[in-house]
């Protein structure tokens, strides 16, 4: 008598930058929950709301059961809440190949609202450029007025003598 167990995948997916108009890197992480391996996996991103920066086509090999694997990208997120569109290929150990299309939204957030959350520090150059330029300018008026009050003092202690 012969069991076989099929595998039983899960997927999820997160983006370490989840801010629109930046590179991040998404992480597919595919989970076999089932009792069997799931062999020859690959999987095929498409863009819907992001470009991918990296290869689309990922090979991924066996996962057995109870284990994961990754599956990372680089991509620009071009638009809020993007979803990731994937083919994932896999083969059961009586080889039958298996085909799934999953469709995961991604959560992302603009510039602002990651401000907002904590998940961004606000920029402070352009405050520390013009606070650098505005010192610079004090010291060049001031080193300007003490040079024409030297000159003032001198030219009247030249008089006093002639």
């Amino acid at each position: 008598m012969k069991i076989i167990a099929s595998p039983v995948l899960d997927f999820t997916a997160s983006l370490d930058n989840p801010i629109v108009g930046e590179k991040s890197q998404l992480t597919l992480k595919i989970v076999n929950k089932g009792l069997g391996e799931a062999r020859f996996v690959n999987v095929k991103s498409s863009s819907s709301g992001y470009t991918i920066l990296s290869e689309p086509q990922i090979y991924i090999g066996n996962i057995n059961s109870d284990d994961f694997e990754n599956a990372e990208f680089q991509i620009i997120v071009n638009e809020k809440d993007p979803i990731l569109s994937a083919l994932i290929e896999y083969e059961d150990l009586e080889r039958k190949k298996f085909t799934k299309t999953i469709n995961i939204p991604l959560s992302t957030y603009t510039n602002e609202e990651a401000i907002k959350l904590g998940i961004r520090q606000k920029s402070n150059t352009q405050s520390i450029i013009v606070a650098i330029i505005l010192i610079l300018v004090i010291w060049l008026i001031y080193r300007y007025i003490s040079k024409r009050r030297r000159m003032k003092k001198s030219m009247q202690g030249v008089s006093k003598w002639t």
